[in-house]
């Protein structure tokens, strides 16, 4: 539900209903809930006050019932895959039926409808349109079952949703796992109410701004950032209005309208007593996701509540891809100073990267009447220097793909910046040495790229990327010494398992159409295979290739073809003639394998 404007007097009418096989006791009498939804703490009236700064109350709030439902509990439930599931339409169509009589409906904003019973795996809220009294019209529902209605942040929950909210979370995968919003985890607290159990804090600067256009947040009280700008500002504790200063800032992802950070100030007071911990809390939002809002957590350790999700004084959240920086510098009686800056020109070097599409190969026979071709001969020793993750010698063992530069139909349609750079993948090993060289360590990375922020760990070398040039006929006569790509050393990677890969979009099946100089092929994107960081190279006493873009990296990602009406026609095998610094080889493509993405990347801790 999107309600526009959502102020003034929002009464809600809650309804306790009884399947007809469950008549027999009730959990509550009617004063209890009326005290639920009252006008002192923790009722439904008072916390909807305290969060809106005064916006909006649920004055004229009744509470009717018990009714009798005319049908069994069984009657309101679907199977679905074997998992049991709430009629929502029948049980509001009869609750609401049953205590008709007693309600004139089109007095009220909302209707909460409480049952004896368990209903399926959840409670459950948004809204519902209904005719009842002569009006059509649309109302803001939930559906609680006793195990929700017996916690005050549940009910505050749904009722939100009802409101229009969504869920905010972690970047994890787990929708109710952020202890900083009612619209996530409501079943945690720091402290539990004699009587309605776990109370919940306030919902975020976002949701309180924007979603809905709530507007509970004055733009007198907002700092939209711009590029180019820099500033210190006190931000205000987001539990109560302040008499001056902010309680939020905005900042926009490249001047996106749909991309942002937004900072908001935590202190314990009134409801937000109920918050993990005190600090500054940063969330990501893209309100192209089912759940826009997400916390900034770098540890990327699973839990969205911890010291790596609080920013506190002497803290800096930097987003380097994007230009964005935010210090806290210190406390105040009510908030935080804190200083943040935006880059007028955020990084572009993604721009100087193609992406490339890239094939398993075989090293390729010639035919009867073709003179034998030249062979790739194993280098020992080869120094690879990657500032990211490590310095080692490095056996060279033996061709095993081949890329092409190649445009995909994701975002803007860019030209193939270098067609004639291609890259030459090498399986690799370190080289035995005395005394032994380090082993690997694995490495938690950020990586960040036209599909979002990913997180991902190296868990091995895998493979080494040279610049090359390619011929369809023959040897190309020269090496691309000159050109921009550097080389990379690949490494495979995993996602870690709590790590929710929501925010970008490969995580989910997408298929997108690339084109290369191949052609045109329809393909699926699967998970995240290996990291490729750009390294300095040097070969025995051989010429040092530094880096030449330390920015610049490849995130490849697995790719198959995708079904299509009418299918696309099968792989075709290609001879392709390359010539690069270890010299001229012959090899034959197999398989389309990976996609490999521009991406920026960040170690962590």
């Amino acid at each position: 539900m999107n309600q526009f404007g959502v102020t003034g007097s929002r009464p809600w009418v809650t309804i306790l209903c009884r399947f007809a096989d469950s008549t027999y006791l009730t959990p509550h009498g009617v004063y209890w809930f009326e005290t639920l939804m009252g006008s002192s703490y923790p009722g439904m009236d008072h916390y909807w006050r305290e969060v809106s700064y005064g916006k909006i109350d649920l004055s004229g709030s009744v509470v009717v019932g018990w009714y009798d439902l005319p049908q069994p509990r069984s009657y309101y439930f679907q199977y679905q895959d074997g998992t049991e599931r709430l009629d929502v339409s029948l049980a509001v169509q009869d609750c609401t039926a049953a205590a008709d009589h007693d309600v004139f409906f089109p007095d009220f904003s909302g209707i909460n409808l409480m049952f004896k019973e368990t209903l399926d795996c959840c409670a459950h809220g948004g809204s519902w349109t209904l005719n009842r009294d002569g009006q059509l019209k649309n109302y803001s529902v939930t559906w609680i079952p006793p195990w929700g209605y017996e916690y005050q942040s549940v009910l505050a929950h749904e009722m939100g949703h009802g409101f229009g909210l969504p869920h905010s979370s972690g970047p994890y995968g787990a929708t109710y796992d952020s202890r900083w919003d009612v619209m996530s985890n409501s079943y945690s607290c720091r402290y539990t109410h004699w009587l309605y159990n776990c109370v919940a804090p306030h919902t975020i600067a976002f949701h309180k701004d924007k979603l809905g256009e709530l507007g509970w947040i004055p733009s007198s009280r907002k700092l939209v950032a711009s590029p180019g700008q820099s500033q210190t500002l006190v931000l205000e504790r987001l539990g109560e209005m302040p008499s001056s200063n902010s309680l939020m800032l905005q900042i926009p992802v490249r001047g996106s309208s749909t991309e942002f950070y937004t900072v908001e100030g935590r202190r314990f007071v009134g409801y937000d007593n109920e918050l993990p911990a005190e600090g500054v809390v940063i969330h990501h939002v893209d309100t192209t996701r089912i759940r826009p809002a997400q916390v900034v957590d770098p540890d990327y350790n699973g839990n969205p509540n911890d010291e790596g999700a609080t920013w506190l004084p002497g803290e800096t959240f930097v987003d380097q891809g994007n230009g964005i920086t935010v210090a806290v510098n210190s406390w105040t009686a009510t908030g935080f100073e804190i200083s943040f800056s935006v880059s007028a020109s955020p990084p572009s070097t993604l721009a100087l990267l193609d992406h490339f599409t890239c094939y398993r190969t075989a090293v390729a026979w010639p035919r009867n009447d073709e003179d034998p071709f030249p062979r790739f001969i194993a280098r020992t020793g080869v120094y690879l220097d990657d500032p990211q993750v490590e310095s080692k010698l490095t056996n060279v063992i033996s061709p095993v793909g081949f890329c092409n530069p190649a445009w995909i139909d994701v975002g803007e349609k860019k030209d193939i910046i270098d067609p004639e750079t291609h890259l030459e993948a090498y399986r690799i090993k370190d080289t035995a040495t005395r005394p032994s060289q380090p082993r690997f360590a694995r490495t938690l990375q950020t990586v960040l790229n036209q599909f979002g922020n990913l997180g991902v760990v190296t868990t091995g070398i895998d493979r080494l990327l040279v610049p090359t040039l390619k011929s369809r006929t023959e040897a190309p006569a020269s090496v691309p010494e000159a050109r921009e790509v550097d080389h990379y050393k690949c490494y495979s990677v995993t996602v870690p398992r709590l790590l929710d890969q929501e925010s970008n979009p490969i995580s989910q099946p997408l298929q997108v159409n690339l084109e290369d100089q191949f052609g045109s092929l329809r393909v699926t994107i699967g998970k995240p295979l290996r990291l490729c960081n750009p390294v300095s190279k040097q070969a025995g006493d051989g010429e040092l290739k530094p880096i030449k873009n330390p920015e610049n990296h490849l995130m490849c990602y697995q790719i198959t073809r995708a079904k299509t009406k009418p299918p696309q026609p099968r792989f075709q095998r290609r001879r392709l003639f390359l010539n690069n610094e270890f010299g001229p080889e012959v090899l034959d493509t197999t398989a389309v394998e990976t996609l490999c993405v521009p991406s920026l990347v960040k170690s962590l801790p």
